[in-house]
């Protein structure tokens, strides 16, 4: 066996070892966002973004509100990705996303019927996805009768 043969079959044997150990160092390196529901966050990249895909939008949503900067909100429980290509195609930016409750909110359950709160510091009704139908829509009626009263009151 020659020299460079031999050399060529060291490398080999080398990259077998190193790689798979390369590769799961970054795979465990990966982002994780952790956002609540309802909950926007700031990613600030270093490059321009043309295109962001999120694996799943019932969960989370993507703005982009410059073009180094995304808004990230999450819309309910889950988890999911996200993926941002710059202009040529090329991944500039991954994140796995995880959406939760946020800490302040108290669920309240009826039987079948569930009901939400956020305490901060005092528990008040909101609306969330999975609520009882009927306190779900009361309640959004109320919320938007305020911002009508409000809105007409700004117009005088």
């Amino acid at each position: 066996m020659t020299a460079s043969l031999k050399t060529a079959r060291s490398l080999v044997a080398a990259m077998l070892v190193i790689l798979p150990g390369a590769l799961m160092s970054s795979q465990a390196l990966a982002e994780k966002l952790l956002l609540g529901v309802d909950r926007a966050q700031l990613v600030r990249l270093d490059v321009p973004v043309d295109t962001v895909i999120i694996g799943n939008p019932t969960i989370a949503d993507a703005a982009v509100y410059d073009q180094t900067t995304l808004i990230i909100t999450g819309k309910s429980f889950g988890e999911t990705n996200l993926i941002v290509l710059d202009s040529l195609g090329k991944i500039v930016h991954e994140a796995d996303l995880a959406v939760s409750t946020p800490t302040d909110t108290l669920t309240i359950h009826k039987g079948p019927n569930r009901l939400s709160y956020t305490c901060a510091p005092v528990c008040e009704r909101t609306l969330r996805a999975g609520d009882a139908t009927e306190a779900f829509t009361n309640l959004q009626a109320q919320v938007a009768g305020t911002l009508d009263m409000g809105r007409a009151q700004a117009k005088q």
